[in-house]
């Protein structure tokens, strides 16, 4: 009996400490940096490549019906970081650019996403980063550039910042189901700092 309740004793220990190294939180911990609103979003996958000389960490968290994506790429010279980060903001800003029809018989020859699917750019400065971030909406399919209310599933927040003092970039993207939106998940994004 005393064996059995040790067993036990044993098998929630291992699950415990288990759950624990899986918890987004102390991913963060262990990279030191910071984020507010994380502690019960759990790592479901974790992908790493070297490329070159750096490392490039994928890991995908969950909290309920949230998730967000983290991308580290380490060993990151400054110069190399500021190419990176404008070369993903010219990508998700180009996907709203008026675009030509594919139609001949169409009444325009423009297509142009309404004003109020457009994204909305901020930035925020914590001690040592700043950090870009972009509020948009999502299909099911976690896809930006959505131009029609049918099509919305999330609201995403998506930033890039760089930690000079570790040569890490960060590439977050924050996708919350559009009716549970609130601020909270802009003061996460806002609040990561290294």
């Amino acid at each position: 009996m005393v064996s059995a309740v040790i067993f036990i004793v044993i098998i929630f220990l291992i699950y415990f400490l288990n759950t624990d190294s899986k918890s987004l939180s102390s991913q963060f911990s262990s990279w030191n940096i910071y984020a507010k609103h994380i502690e019960n979003f759990v790592i479901e996958t974790e992908k790493t490549e070297s490329v070159y000389n750096s490392d490039i960490i994928d890991l995908t968290a969950k909290n309920a019906e949230q998730i967000l994506r983290v991308r580290k790429i380490t060993n990151s010279p400054e110069d190399g970081a500021a190419n990176y980060i404008n070369d993903k903001k010219t990508q998700l800003e180009s996907i709203f650019d008026p675009y030509r029809s594919p139609y001949f018989e169409i009444l325009t020859n423009k297509i142009v996403c309404p004003e109020e699917f457009n994204p909305i750019y901020r930035e925020s400065t914590n001690i040592n980063n700043k950090v870009i971030y972009y509020i948009l909406y999502a299909n099911e399919r976690f896809t930006y550039g959505v131009c029609s209310e049918d099509l919305i599933k999330y609201r995403a927040v998506v930033a890039f910042t760089y930690c000079k003092n570790t040569k890490d970039i960060y590439h977050l993207e924050y996708f919350i189901p559009n009716q549970e939106y609130t601020e909270t998940a802009e003061e996460t994004i806002r609040s990561f700092s290294c």
